[in-house]
């Protein structure tokens, strides 16, 4: 992005904050910000937010927006690790970080009761083996599971103005009954390996997928969502929520192309 960073009308102000915006009728006029401990105020014709699926909710409700689902709905990936043993097999090879994707439970009918499920295969150095000869023989796998969004999971203002306030209130039955599926049925699973001794499945979720959701969701309505299809604030025309806030769901995938795709998307709708 050099060449934007260096136009001569676009001005990039670095280690600052974002506070809130200021809004007449139904459009913002101006957005405040902090840096090096004074306040300024910027304005604008369009403002566009993507400071993520926790500050983005955090600056609307900071300038007064009472749209009901701001903030609600907080969601991402939910993850276990497995360790399987292998035998006459080496694993942990490959140039990246992740060397093969698994998709037998991503869609099919078992999403009526279980959610989908992404494997992932890892070159870990955590998963080396200490016997002699078998360092390799080991496969440090991820199973990434769909989550349901929860109301009750959400970003709210705090005291501190600055920061917001994060509440996670609970997974869903729906997810709870998945894993428990897996540590049920992981051996059968993986039958299909040269698999030596049981599998072992981690007994607690991973605490992130650095993907989180949600929060100032997309849909047709005021009622049942923040912005429309093109990411502009139902009411506030001239406002566009960018990022992982916007979407209403959480599959077991990587969000980032997809952000980026609807980010250039709702530019291109905003400026035509």
């Amino acid at each position: 992005m050099h060449d934007l960073y260096t136009a001569d009308n676009i001005t990039l102000i670095t280690g600052a904050q974002a506070l809130s915006f200021e809004t007449q009728r139904n459009s913002v006029t101006s957005i405040l910000f902090e840096k090096d401990g004074q306040q300024f105020r910027a304005y604008c014709d369009q403002l566009a937010l993507g400071a993520n699926a926790i500050f983005n909710p955090h600056i609307m409700l900071s300038s007064g927006l009472t749209d009901p689902l701001i903030g609600r709905n907080l969601v991402e990936q939910v993850s276990l690790r497995v360790c399987v043993l292998l035998r006459d097999i080496r694993s942990l090879d490959g140039s990246t970080s992740i060397t093969g994707h698994g998709y037998m439970l991503y869609d099919g009918k078992h999403r009526s009761n279980h959610a989908a499920c992404l494997m992932e295969n890892y070159n870990s150095p955590r998963a080396i083996r200490p016997e002699r000869g078998k360092h390799t023989a080991v496969a440090d796998l991820k199973f990434i599971f769909e989550e349901l969004p929860d109301p009750g999971n959400r970003v709210m203002l705090s005291k501190d103005s600055r920061k917001p306030s994060v509440v996670f209130e609970r997974y869903s039955s729906y997810l709870q009954r998945s894993a428990t599926d897996l540590r049920n049925n992981i051996d059968d699973l993986l039958s299909a390996l040269p698999v030596e001794g049981p599998a072992i499945v981690e007994n607690e979720f991973e605490r992130t997928e650095a993907h989180i959701l949600g929060t100032t969701v997309m849909g047709r309505t005021p009622q049942d969502s923040v912005v429309d299809r093109n990411l502009i604030h139902h009411r506030l025309r001239n406002l566009l929520v960018l990022g992982g806030s916007a979407f209403p769901t959480a599959s077991p995938a990587n969000p980032s192309l997809t952000i980026a795709a609807l980010s250039l998307r709702a530019a291109d709708q905003a400026y035509r």
